[in-house]
């Protein structure tokens, strides 16, 4: 350090001084200023020797073979580029001008390689461009009039005739197909319903291979399928089965319609077309009105109902929610019942065992689980007055019915404490039901009818396996109206545990699984013997949460059924050992459990 420094440093560091401090952005700077007013404290002489010392070390410097020339020519090059994505010509000029003198042919070509352009055959003006425009995306305003007018004389419109099959899966599923080639193509297409045709409009060159990439989703395959006879000579139920053929094709991913006494179907793969094939046959059951799915139904004896009106699509079937409902609300005061379409008579709830348990025959009586649904018993409208009596229910019931489960008032399961099961207050899962193929062809003489599997789902998205239950025989009693405000829906199941059969729970292990929150990949079959071929019928999540009520275990259900996308809650209570929560054995446990099903009916009202 020079003689001349060290003594200017000398004076400064001597002269007495006032410290301020100022904010300025994100650092604090001192700032010294000579004050002769006062007398301020002086560096010690060593102090400022020290400081002296620290001038004068030499900068460390790295070993120049450390440093690689390429990363230091890519990070130099970037310096250069301007902050704004548009520049005027004016700078546009001086940049090119800048990198043609700061670099060489042989770096500018380095530079475009590293970044994957184009290099063979560029001279050094290309080379800039190249830098300039495709690595950067730096344009000149002129240059962006210039591509928009030159893109706009390129602009066609091309329209394509198309039958309605083809419009479908153009459209895909909720317009996902659609949407999806606009975006990748860059271009808008119409679809014309009216006149069978689509209409793409674009860039030239985007428009041939919008086209092209369209007909990629158009290799459809064609089968049908027989309508049933019992169908065919409904002209109602047909037309209710021809209004909900659009929602169940956006379901399965095919294309159905209705010709004479057939089903057609278009799809583009082998498992979409199986997939509708299976849709149809179940709903051709349930819609199927001769065909009811109780047993009995039980009404009050010499009581009035009032027909009220009831319409929520959201938790219905894509079969149901386009139909009207009405549901009855019977007399408050507790009666006697008595059977729909007969003289037999019942006292009161405790005494219709015998009537849930008849078509269950004698045997294996020890192994029936019992279970009961709150909701209402639906009919289609009628045109009926509001009030009917007991004995004009039969004529109403004629109609199609639909048990439909429906949200408990709050009142009711506020009071209830949840109960712990698996650590937690609630517990997700999953529940697989399959039909027997033979009962949707009408046939009732099998050994196996259903087959129920359930998984729960796990907090990190794994499912495990809980149980397998098939069931031989059921029976299904509603009774319309308890204590005015609710129906009742009893079940009776004769069941078989297969949760220890090796073969079916390394089936379901390994073909089952979750692939959403609410999507589960299963097979869609499983022949159980030579003789019983099932078929998934419906796929429920389910969040439960259960309480204890006496000796009846009481669940609320809220459900996402993954076939027919809808959403509900219901309310069910299950005959279960209050010590062990098994479900077997239910028949001893009657009068306590029908004495539950009083308590929650009487408790059923909206309207406190």
């Amino acid at each position: 350090m020079s003689n001349i420094l060290k003594r200017n440093l000398l004076k400064a560091c001597a002269r007495p001084t006032v410290r301020v401090n100022s904010q300025r952005c994100f650092s604090v700077s001192k700032h010294y200023f000579a004050e002769e007013e006062e007398e301020r404290p002086k560096f010690s002489t060593q102090r400022i020797e020290d400081i002296i010392a620290e001038f004068e070390k030499p900068l460390v410097q790295s070993d120049p073979t450390d440093i690689d020339p390429r990363t230091t020519l890519l990070y130099s090059v970037e310096k250069f580029k301007p902050r704004s994505p548009v520049i005027s010509q004016k700078n546009m000029d001086k940049l090119r001008t800048q990198l043609h003198n700061a670099y060489t042919v042989d770096q500018l070509a380095t530079i475009v390689i590293a970044h994957k352009l184009k290099r063979k055959g560029l001279k050094k003006g290309q080379l800039i461009n190249s830098i300039i425009e495709k690595h950067w995306g730096i344009k000149t305003a002129q240059q962006l009039k210039e591509e928009e007018m030159k893109r706009q004389l390129d602009i066609i419109k091309q329209t394509f005739p198309a039958s309605r099959q083809e419009l479908f899966f153009i459209i895909g599923d909720n317009g996902s197909t659609i949407r999806n080639i606009e975006q990748e193509n860059q271009v808008k297409v119409t679809i014309d319903v009216q006149s069978n045709q689509y209409i793409v409009e674009g860039p030239s060159a985007a428009v041939v291979k919008a086209k092209r990439e369209i007909l990629t989703h158009l290799n459809i395959k064609e089968d049908t399928m027989d309508i049933p006879t019992s169908v065919v000579e409904n002209s109602n139920l047909k037309t209710e089965i021809s209004n909900s053929l659009v929602d169940i094709s956006k379901v399965a991913g095919t294309f159905i319609t209705m010709d004479d006494n057939k089903f057609i179907l278009a799809s583009i793969s082998d498992d979409a077309m199986e997939n509708a094939k299976r849709l149809l046959s179940l709903m051709l059951k349930e819609l199927d009105a001769t065909s009811d799915l109780s047993n009995k139904t039980v009404v009050h004896d010499n009581a009035e109902f009032t027909v009220l009106p009831l319409h929520d699509p959201t938790s219905m079937t894509f079969y149901d929610k386009k139909l009207n409902w009405s549901r009855l609300e019977g007399d408050k005061e507790v009666g006697g019942f008595k059977v729909l379409g007969g003289e037999e008579k019942i006292a009161n709830l405790q005494d219709m065992k015998q009537l849930l348990l008849k078509p269950l025959g004698e045997q294996d009586l020890d192994q029936v689980t019992m279970e009961a649904r709150f909701g209402h018993l639906l009919f289609q409208n009628a045109n009926i007055t509001k009030k009917i009596s007991t004995t004009e229910v039969l004529n109403l019931y004629k109609n199609r019915t639909l048990f439909f489960p429906t949200m408990p008032p709050r009142q009711l399961t506020s009071p209830f404490i949840p109960m712990t099961l698996d650590g937690g207050f609630h517990q997700r899962s999953v529940q697989l039901s399959y039909t027997n193929k033979s009962l949707l062809e009408g046939d009732k003489e099998m050994d196996l009818k259903k087959l129920h599997v359930e998984f729960i789902i796990n907090e990190n998205g794994d499912i495990t396996l809980k149980n397998i239950t098939g069931i031989k025989n059921q029976s299904v009693v509603d009774i319309l109206g308890i204590y005015g405000s609710v129906d009742i829906r009893l079940l009776a199941k004769q069941a078989i545990d297969f949760s220890d059969n090796e073969e079916l729970t390394t089936y379901f292990s390994d073909k089952c699984e979750l692939t959403s929150y609410s999507e589960l990949k299963a097979p869609k079959g499983h022949v159980i013997n030579d003789e019983s071929s099932m078929i998934l019928s419906d796929i429920t999540f389910l969040n439960k949460k259960r309480f204890m009520l006496d000796t009846g275990l009481v669940g609320i259900n809220y459900i996402q059924q993954q076939d027919k996308r809808v959403g509900r809650t219901e309310m069910i209570v299950n005959s279960v050992d209050p010590e062990t929560l098994k479900s077997s054995n239910s028949i001893d446990r009657w009068p306590s459990f029908s004495n539950v099903l009083s308590k929650i009916a009487s408790r059923w009202d909206y309207s406190t």
